[in-house]
């Protein structure tokens, strides 16, 4: 049998995979994750997918705000847009052939990351425990962990 707490990052066979799937409100104190992604834009997302990719499955996506989106989701004002072609400016394992322009609005690159969490079922990997800071967690240099220690005070994903 698969031992839960082994830091072992890509378990093999479905019974691995099976016992170390992680899901909504599993990121509670105790939990044992062997991979926790700190933010929910372009390189959190990407992270995480290529992560899943590869046979990892015991990973945690912890995201301060209430939508994924980083960047693309905070900054919003009129005109904004990448400056990067659109087809330099997605992932190489989820092309988008279809950008409205070559330097795509930021409401499309949101909505292009938004498709990724649900093409790439990455909700489940967002804890009940998503608003957490990274400073005051408890690091253990001897075992190799991170406890992060949630901040009740922030608005969570769920």
């Amino acid at each position: 049998m698969t031992n839960p707490h082994s830091t072992d990052p890509a378990p093999h066979g479905p019974a691995a995979a099976r016992h170390r799937q992680i899901g909504p409100g599993s990121a509670s104190p105790g939990h044992h994750a062997s991979v926790v992604i700190v933010g929910a834009g372009f390189a959190g997302l990407g992270t995480a997918i290529r992560l899943l990719q590869e046979g990892y499955r015991d990973l945690l996506i912890l995201e301060r705000a209430d939508e994924v989106g980083g960047t693309w989701r905070d900054n919003a004002y009129p005109g904004c847009a990448c400056d990067v072609p659109s087809r330099l400016y997605s992932f190489s394992f989820a092309p988008n052939p279809t950008w409205s322009r070559r330097f795509a609005p930021q409401k499309e690159i949101e909505r292009y990351l938004k498709r990724c969490v649900d093409e790439y079922d990455l909700t489940p990997r967002f804890g009940s425990a998503a608003s957490c800071s990274a400073q005051p967690g408890t690091l253990s240099g001897c075992a190799g962990t991170w406890t992060p220690a949630p901040d009740h005070s922030a608005p969570g994903w769920w």
